[in-house]
């Protein structure tokens, strides 16, 4: 009950933004799966598709609305030379933030290399950033916004996965795919032969400065380097480590055991213990820890970014990407947070519903409702508005009706709803619309009949569609304004039109017409 009081305060103290005025975009981006934190000239966190800022009470959200250059976010870093923020995205551009100014740098995207360019971490020094990426590391000039070197550090000269980087008075240190690498900072770091591997060549993780002592993760083990030698100084044999950092001349460790239950541990250069945090309401899948004066700063992918495991900072926003179909009832604007690949296979996406009323998000999901746990990947909704329920559908699931706080879930034994075939214990729920006399329209993807019908007396009924479709498959459904039913039929189908006449369970006045490429057939640009 601690932990729920704990929850609803934070919930009423989330961040707010407010509205732009008429003409102007608004993001709507998740602030709540954080991935890192950092300390420039305020705290700075990154999220998966955003950064956003504390500096005291004040929360500021950065995202292409107010110039950057990309949405999907990999890590970020501070140059104290330059006062700089860096940013680097997921499909490898990066831009350099200072005072509201946005510099990119968008060589390594538009760059034509074959090879993983995907940047993993970053390390900034005396006004350069050192990129550690699937190529190599990437040396960029933040003077001069470009590419000063590239440092193919891999055998022979070839390219390596860098996953972290860090120096010490006399050698840079690369925690690379084939183990940590070190070279002279007097020697030329371009040339791959002055490289040289420390110990063997089993993949290092992470490699931190502590206090002029070089760290690595190793598996889930985390060794202080002496002499060119690994000596243990911390594991848990309960917990997998996840992530190191270092700040305030402390080490921190993200932990997580088997059954999910993580936690944050402090320790000195030795590896002694100094402080556990575990508090499962700040601390579920923690990324990134950092500490500041006598603050802790956590980035957790669920509970966003805390302080001292007592504050949370999420400027409000969707709890992740909603790939859906989305609907207004009453101005709240429900979305479907599912999803489907491009072969229409199921994705096994629990984000459940979104929905955003009176400039607040909020959801349902696993995580709140429990039933909705064996009903990943809602891709389509409809309301009733007669009685205001709301409709979705799981592509895995089967039908559900949200009514005020109740949950009703329709599938294979209380409806004439059936599984896929070849794959029977999946009800694919693929398309969903109220037609004018309010009965339910509901396209059933892949199964033997992929139309079925809600009628207003709560029965259902199943209609064979008179077209051989690839795959049965039924998508979108939309009526008209003459009641008409069109389903869109993907895999290469067409678009189908259906017409039940006057009454549904008559089918003798039933009028079907396929759309598809050609003279005669439509004449579609494309099925």
């Amino acid at each position: 009950m601690k932990y729920l009081l704990i929850f609803l305060l934070l919930l009423s103290s989330i961040c707010q933004a407010q509205l732009p005025p008429i003409g102007q975009w608004r993001e709507h981006l998740n602030y709540q799966s954080a991935i890192q934190v950092i300390k420039g000239d305020k705290i700075y966190c990154a999220t998966t598709n955003a950064v956003f800022s504390v500096d005291g009470d004040e929360v500021e959200r950065y995202s292409r609305v107010t110039g950057l250059s990309e949405t999907g976010v990999n890590c970020i870093a501070w140059d104290e030379t330059t006062s700089q923020l860096i940013i680097a995205y997921s499909n490898s551009n990066v831009d350099i933030l200072k005072n509201g100014i946005v510099k990119n740098i968008g060589d390594i995207l538009r760059s034509t290399i074959a090879g993983n360019k995907t940047i993993y971490s970053i390390y900034c020094n005396a006004g350069f950033a050192y990129l550690s990426t699937g190529l190599g590391i990437i040396v960029l000039d933040l003077e001069k916004y470009e590419i000063k070197d590239t440092w193919f550090i891999g055998n022979g000269g070839s390219q390596i996965i860098v996953n972290a980087v860090a120096k010490d008075a006399n050698y840079f240190y690369a925690a690379t795919a084939q183990g940590l690498r070190q070279a002279s900072l007097l020697n030329d770091l371009s040339n791959y032969t002055n490289w040289q591997i420390i110990g063997n060549a089993d993949a290092v993780v992470n490699v931190v400065n502590l206090n002029n002592n070089i760290i690595i993760q190793k598996n889930d083990s985390i060794f202080k380097i002496i002499n060119n030698n690994y000596i243990l100084i911390y594991n848990d044999i309960n917990y997998f480590i996840k992530n190191i950092s270092s700040s305030e001349n402390k080490l921190l460790a993200c932990e997580t055991d088997v059954n999910g239950n993580s936690k944050v541990v402090q320790l000195d250069e030795n590896g002694t213990l100094i402080k556990t945090f575990i508090l499962p309401i700040f601390i579920n899948k923690p990324k990134f820890v950092i500490l500041y004066n006598t603050d802790i700063w956590i980035a957790d992918s669920i509970s966003g970014l805390s302080k001292n495991i007592t504050e949370n900072f999420i400027p409000n926003g969707p709890p992740g990407t909603a790939d859906g179909q989305m609907i207004f009832v009453n101005n709240t604007l429900y979305a479907a947070a599912g999803s489907i690949n491009d072969n229409w296979n199921y994705q096994h996406n629990k984000n459940g519903i979104y929905s955003f009323s009176n400039d607040i998000w909020n959801f349902k999901n696993y995580y709140n409702t429990p039933a909705l746990d064996s009903l990943p990947d809602f891709i389509t909704l409809a309301n009733n508005k007669k009685d205001n329920t709301l409709w979705a559908g799981s592509y895995i699931g089967g039908l559900v009706a949200f009514t005020n706080d109740s949950i009703t879930i329709y599938k294979k034994g209380n409806s004439t709803l059936e599984g896929a075939i070849g794959d029977e214990y999946t009800v694919r729920i693929s398309g969903l619309a109220f037609d004018h006399n309010n009965n339910l329209w509901i396209g059933n993807y892949g199964a033997p009949n992929i139309l079925h019908v809600k009628k207003i007396d709560n029965s259902f009924k199943a209609f064979s569609v008179p077209f051989n479709l690839n795959e049965n498959a039924i998508g979108q459904i939309l009526v008209d304004d003459n009641n008409n039913i069109w389903m869109l039929s993907p895999k290469g189908n067409g678009l189908i039109c259906f017409n039940y006449g006057n009454n549904i369970d008559d089918t003798s006045d039933d009028q079907w017409r396929y759309f598809r490429q050609g003279l005669g057939n439509g004449n579609l640009p494309s099925n």
